[in-house]
Parts: C-alpha cells; structure tokens; sequence
C-alpha cells in the first residue's frame, strides 16, 4: 500500500503539478531537435527553443 503525504501530493520531491508540464515541455523539446537534425532548420525555432522557454514560465503559471 502506498500512502500519501498529508499535503495530497504523491511520494518524491517533484510530484507537484508542475511536473508533468515540464516532463512534456522536454518531450517537445527533444522531438523538435531530432526534427530540426533530420527535417528542417525552421523546427529548430518554431518548436524548439519555445519549448526550452516553457519551463521558465509554468512555475509562474502555477
């Protein structure tokens, strides 16, 4: 049985609400360098470096 903490967030430091956000804002990031290496420069800046932005702005969000 796993138990919760009393402030209703689940087991380690990083389970708040701002971890899946950053988990994808970096799944997004990932796929835009692979798509900018094997497609096109332009994925590089539409994708990208607004994903590498992100995570500067969801702890705000939040």
């Amino acid at each position: 049985m796993v138990t919760r903490a009393r402030h209703g967030r689940g087991p380690g430091p990083r389970s708040g609400p701002a971890s899946p956000s950053l988990f994808f804002l970096v799944c997004v990031a990932v796929a835009g360098a692979y798509g900018a290496a094997t497609a096109s420069r332009k994925i590089l800046f539409v994708q990208t470096v607004q994903a590498l932005i992100g995570p500067a702005l969801v702890p705000a969000a939040h």
